[in-house]
């Protein structure tokens, strides 16, 4: 897993990632194919340079909206994100049962803020650490996902 950007136009595409996500076969790949990957970093840079029109998603950063201009940039559903959206029963048994087991590390942690809050000054960051603990006895707890280093968006697990 690994964050980036990519822009697609009729000539190639341009791949916004840091350098260490890909290998050299990786990206040997991708410049056979007509790609070019730049720093993961410059994609502000870059973009101010841009001379057409953007189609993305209603997730796009603040950052590129601004870069770009609200007047060169048309926002429509993903289709990946569309299709994803759709579950089968297998996938929305999983969910289900993922949401009753965070729901009872979440109950777990509950009782515990309302006892010990009592007694002592919990700081949002201990409540949340604390309810990480709780969520992490659970034999299939991934971890917290972190952040995107140029988005505010958080995301949680």
């Amino acid at each position: 897993m690994f964050y980036a950007y990519l822009l697609v136009d009729p000539e190639h595409f341009t791949l916004w990632i840091q350098s260490s996500a890909v290998s050299e076969e990786v990206r040997q790949a991708i410049e056979s194919i007509g790609g070019r990957i730049r720093n993961y970093e410059r994609v502000l840079d870059d973009l101010s340079t841009f001379k057409g029109k953007v189609i993305t998603d209603p997730k796009v950063n603040m950052a590129v909206v601004n870069t770009l201009g609200e007047d060169r940039i048309t926002i429509v559903q993903s289709p990946v994100e569309e299709a994803q959206s759709r579950k089968n029963a297998i996938e929305l048994s999983g969910l289900q049962n993922a949401y009753l087991r965070d729901g009872v590390a979440w109950a777990r942690w509950a009782a515990w803020l309302e006892k010990n809050i009592k007694e002592r000054t919990i700081t949002e960051w201990q409540a949340a650490e604390k309810l990480t603990e709780f969520r992490s006895h659970n034999a299939l707890f991934a971890g917290v996902i972190p952040r995107s280093p140029l988005t505010s968006r958080s995301t949680c697990d």
